[in-house]
């Protein structure tokens, strides 16, 4: 619950709380009270947030010589930095351009630059991430989209990742499926699955899938071919011939 002035102004949850001060809608001079609380407190004394990201928190270490040299902080400061913003982020993982100017500032250097490699692993880990419960809910659309924006990359850039790492998971997926034993309606039921509400386009998914179907299928005419025949082992090679 929220008041100003001696007015209460409204309930919401504690992420929206968040929201609406990064927004500016509240003011860190408001007060909150929640169950339990014995006293009204202000929303400047509110813990931060921290976000469960789906990539883990880089380990600390310290600047190396050439850095000491050239004055700035380590590699690892700036991935600790970026890390450490979007965990206490209320709503979407973006980091505006302000923000990396002043992580720029603070650290000697432009962090999104030097970093990039790192980032580009890390947004795929959270592509890969909200991949592997099957489905893509709306925030985690919203993140990725947040997170490509705020780490430099470009529609095209993106979806290349996604492209790459659903052709993984979708032949993991498909084999586990096809070798699962139920009717074969139910097969083609979770196969299906496996490209539900996934951000690629249609055309890349049915092409992906299809990939995975013939690489089961070529892998499993190969252990046919290698089966024992009058003690000798049958090698694919000598077919393609």
């Amino acid at each position: 619950m929220g008041a100003r002035a001696g007015v209460e102004i409204g309930a919401w949850a504690l992420d929206e709380v968040r929201a609406k001060m990064a927004s500016g809608e509240l003011l860190p001079s408001d007060n909150y009270w929640k169950p339990g609380m014995a006293a009204w407190l202000t929303l400047a004394v509110l813990p931060d947030s921290v976000r469960v990201l789906p990539f883990p928190r880089p380990a600390e270490k310290g600047a190396n010589l050439l850095d000491g040299m050239l004055g700035r902080q380590s590699y690892q400061a700036g991935l600790l930095a970026v890390w450490d913003k979007l965990s206490k982020m209320p709503a979407q993982c973006l980091i505006s351009d302000d923000d990396w100017l002043a992580l720029g500032e603070k650290l000697g250097y432009d962090v999104r630059k030097r970093c990039r490699d790192d980032l580009i692993k890390w947004y795929r880990q959270a592509f890969e991430s909200y991949l592997s419960d099957r489905y893509f809910d709306p925030l985690e659309k919203a993140d990725l989209g947040s997170l490509a924006r705020s780490f430099g990359l470009d529609a095209p850039a993106a979806e290349a990742i996604h492209g790459e790492a659903f052709a993984s998971y979708c032949r993991i997926g498909m084999l586990t499926v096809l070798l699962r034993d139920i009717p074969p309606q139910q097969k083609r039921e979770q196969i299906d699955l496996l490209g539900k509400e996934v951000p690629l386009s249609d055309v890349k998914i049915k092409e992906t899938m299809g990939e995975a179907f013939r690489s089961y299928f070529d892998q499993h005419l190969k252990t046919l071919m290698q089966q024992e025949d009058g003690g000798e082992v049958m090698d694919p090679a000598a077919f393609a011939a």
